[in-house]
Parts: structure tokens; C-alpha cells; sequence
């Protein structure tokens, strides 16, 4: 490598790293990171519960009618709650859906654990589930989310697993992570410690569903087939599917028979 070309590549280092410092100022205030967190008034009755969920960067959009669609518990990218989950969740709540989306940049900048998401996201799906007189829910994922959803599917307790009707995962890597790292957004280099595929094979009661833009990488597609007891979509575009968000609705709205 030249000199020019080595100093070409620091110089593109340290920007990164200065746009992700600027990145972190602007999106985490000082306060705490529950500063932009959206919760009902009306939380668990446990007192020491209700101000922990409090305190969680959770979107909650609840709905006036009562169809009878299920819930859905919605993990974002590690973007944090913005495009793609913004616009899937409005999509859906607008579709009769009553919707708890959870930024898993604000979750997971600290690292957790499958056990303890789990637990944690258990009691959350269980007080909206009362709170809005809903009788099932569905997982949902997005990127970071989607390499997430399966562990927390697998480690409900069996009432809420009786309740689950739907699994989606929407891009999913071939390991998941349960802490931000660095790396992903400096490096783009994505992957963690936890292989996806075999926790998707564990659940039983659903058909779990994987989704790909047509133009995301196939080494990362051909992990998930058909044949591992999964339905497979594919969606246009890359990993935005081509910001065609209805159709990314879509999958989970035709299963509901939702028009």
C-alpha cells in the first residue's frame, strides 16, 4: 500500500469515527436513555416494575378498536427506531395492530443476555397483552432485531408461547449479538455469537418466517432455506427493501388476512 493510499485510509477511519461520535451526541441525551421512551400510564402494578419499563426505549402505538389482530413486540435495527421500523410499525398499527417497538440501539448499547431480554421482554408483552385485551401476539425483527427475536421466542414461559402466533425475521444475520458494537457501524462488519439458524429450528408452534431484499448478500441467504422448516421471502431491493414498506408489511398483514 502507498503512503498515499495509508494515509487515505486513517483519514477515513477517523472520520467514521468522528460522524459516529457526533452520532451519539445527538441521539443519546446525558439524562439516561430513556429520554425519548414512550410508555403507558398504566403500567405493571408492581411499583419496582413500573418505573423499570419506564425507563425502557420503548414506542408504543396503541389502537382504538378491539379486532382481535395480536399484538406485536417489534425489535429495531441497531439504527435505533427509524426508517424501516418507523414505517413497518405505522404500517401495521394503521392496519389495526397495536404495536410495542423497542430501540435496540438504547436496549442493547449495554450488553444483555438471551435469558435476561427474555425475561425482561416477557413482562413487557404480558402487561400490554392485558392492558389491551389482546390474546396473542407476534414477534417481529428487523437486521439487528431479527438475529434477536428467535432467542426470545424460545425462552418464553409456556403460557406466552401458547399465545405467540407469529415469528418474523426480517433480514436476519447468520450470528446474532445481544450488545451495540462499534465495529458494526465503523466497519460494517456484522456477526456475533450466536448462531441464528439452529434457535429458529427450535421453534415449533409457528412457522417461523425469514425475509431478504432480493440484493442482500447470498452468503448470508443461503443459511435459510425452506428446508429448515422456515418460509422464506423475498422482498425488492437491498437490505431497505428498496423503502417499499408495504410490501415489507404485507408479509405479516396476509398471514392476519388484513387488507
Amino acid at each position: 500500500m502507498t503512503n498515499n493510499a495509508k494515509y487515505t485510509s486513517q483519514i477515513t477511519t477517523v472520520s467514521r469515527s468522528l460522524v459516529f461520535a457526533l452520532f451519539f451526541l445527538t441521539y443519546f441525551p446525558v439524562r439516561a436513555l430513556s429520554a425519548n421512551t414512550h410508555c403507558a400510564e398504566n403500567a405493571l402494578p408492581n411499583p419496582v416494575e413500573k418505573s423499570k419499563m419506564k425507563e425502557l426505549p420503548l414506542t408504543i402505538l396503541p389502537v382504538t378498536e378491539d379486532n382481535g389482530l395480536p399484538m406485536v413486540f417489534f425489535i429495531s435495527g441497531d439504527g435505533g427506531w427509524i426508517k424501516t421500523d418507523k414505517a413497518v410499525s405505522k404500517l401495521l398499527n394503521e392496519h389495526g395492530m397495536p404495536v410495542v417497538g423497542l430501540n435496540a440501539l438504547k436496549y442493547f448499547w449495554k450488553g444483555k443476555t438471551p435469558d435476561g431480554s427474555a425475561a425482561e421482554f416477557s413482562k413487557i408483552i404480558s402487561h400490554y397483552m392485558q392492558h389491551w385485551n389482546r390474546h396473542s401476539f407476534i414477534l417481529v425483527g428487523y437486521s439487528f432485531g431479527a438475529s434477536v427475536v428467535p432467542f426470545i421466542a424460545t425462552r418464553l414461559n409456556e403460557q406466552l408461547k401458547s399465545s405467540l402466533k407469529g415469528v418474523y425475521c426480517f433480514s436476519p444475520e447468520e450470528k446474532g449479538n445481544f450488545k451495540i458494537r462499534l465495529s458494526d457501524f465503523l466497519y460494517r462488519k456484522y456477526g456475533g455469537k450466536y448462531k441464528v439458524l439452529p434457535e429458529l429450528k427450535k421453534i415449533t408452534r409457528v412457522t417461523p418466517v425469514c425475509a431478504f431484499g432480493k440484493g442482500e448478500d447470498k452468503n448470508i441467504r443461503k443459511h435459510f432455506l425452506p428446508s429448515s422448516g422456515l418460509r422464506i421471502v423475498i422482498l425488492p431491493g437491498k437490505h431497505h427493501y428498496d423503502d417499499k414498506f408495504a410490501r415489507v408489511a404485507n408479509v405479516i398483514l396476509n398471514d392476519f388476512q388484513v387488507n
